[in-house]
């Protein structure tokens, strides 16, 4: 019972490659040139305006310094072929860790504030994604996978980002903080099945991915 519950587990909690990771700088991207003040926003963090005392704001410089680093790690080695090393999994962990944090806290606290609770769905699930992730880092137990994307599969989930984009920001009119809630759900899910995908061929002897 337990093997299969601990099998359960691991089938289920969020799995980091470079395309999860990729797809969060995607959405950061299309979100500062689409709206400015998540541009701001960014801009406020890279320089720790509004934090309470000097401390708390190299605190928070620091830690989007790293997160940058890491999300020019994400976009790199999703067009390039060689082995991340540690230090450049674990910024590009910090990276997917703040894009989901800082996507459910905004989103939540806009669509609690304006009695939305059906789209609440999406923050949880951002918020729940970075606590998963902050409890693997404790554990010393989280990785970004070494397994490289192919065209294909970059190209299929850049065009599922961009739709879930268009709709959110476009057809719903949804603000930017929930329109980056949303876009980074349907990243990790587009992930997630993906992985599921390649489980399946891998049992199957179908599949020329390796498990790394």
């Amino acid at each position: 019972m337990c093997s299969l519950l601990t099998s359960v587990v691991d089938t289920l909690k969020p799995r980091y490659s470079e395309l999860t990771t990729y797809l969060a700088a995607l959405t950061c991207v299309v979100l500062a040139f689409a709206y400015p003040d998540f541009g701001i926003l960014l801009s406020d963090l890279f320089s720790g305006a509004g934090a309470d005392d000097a401390d708390v704001a190299l605190a928070v410089i620091s830690l989007t310094g790293i997160a940058a680093v890491g999300f020019v790690l994400s976009v790199l080695h999703v067009f390039t072929k060689r082995t991340k090393e540690p230090w450049e999994r674990t910024c590009m962990g910090v990276f997917a860790l703040g894009a989901n944090g800082l996507a459910g806290m905004l989103s939540g606290i806009e669509m609690f504030s304006s009695h939305s609770p059906s789209c609440a769905f999406f923050p949880i699930w951002n918020i729940a994604t970075g606590a998963s992730l902050l409890y693997q880092i404790g554990l010393n137990r989280f990785e970004v996978t070494q397994e490289d994307a192919t065209p294909v599969e970059v190209a299929a989930a850049s065009l599922v980002l961009l739709v879930a984009y268009a709709l959110s920001a476009q057809a719903l009119r949804l603000s930017w903080a929930a329109t980056f809630s949303i876009c980074m759900f349907y990243s990790s899910v587009f992930v997630f099945i993906l992985c599921q995908v390649r489980r399946l061929l891998r049992s199957l002897g179908l599949s020329h991915y390796p498990r790394r």
